[in-house]
């Protein structure tokens, strides 16, 4: 997700329940959306929890060398410790869930990722939020093997 707001000189971004396979297509879409939106990016800060399972592993590293060649990017990673939960990227997805959780309360039916997107963008309208389709996991499930 990102803030669609582009007068800001640092942009902030946030990805949330991405799952290993996942994480290269949603960042290989994020930083195509980035090129476009910020011409002159030549820097990028990723900030994640400390989950093992997701980010500390093989994956994560192949990722950045790749991100860098394609995209000619300077990465690089923090990591939080885990479950922390005061950290920049709750701040954006923490509210999101929250949003989406109260209109389940309310009676709304949520079962697929494209009902949560949905649900999400009628809450709010200053953050953009993308769905990854299933063909774009497996392709990078392919690709990282």
């Amino acid at each position: 997700m990102l803030y669609k707001d582009l007068s800001i000189q640092k942009q902030a971004v946030s990805l949330f329940t991405c799952y290993a396979w996942s994480l290269d297509t949603a960042l290989d879409d994020l930083f195509d959306k980035l090129k476009i939106k910020l011409h002159e990016l030549k820097q990028v800060h990723v900030f994640s929890d400390g989950t093992a399972q997701q980010f500390k592993q093989k994956f994560l590293f192949r990722n950045l060398c790749r991100l860098f060649e394609t995209f000619s990017i300077q990465l690089s990673w923090h990591f939080f410790v885990t479950s922390h939960g005061k950290g920049v990227l709750d701040g954006i997805g923490g509210p999101i869930k929250r949003l989406v959780y109260r209109s389940i309360l309310s009676g709304q039916k949520y079962t697929l990722a494209a009902d949560f997107i949905s649900i999400a963008r009628s809450k709010t309208n200053n953050i953009e939020l993308c769905e990854i389709e299933q063909y774009r996991i497996d392709n990078a499930k392919i690709k990282l093997e």
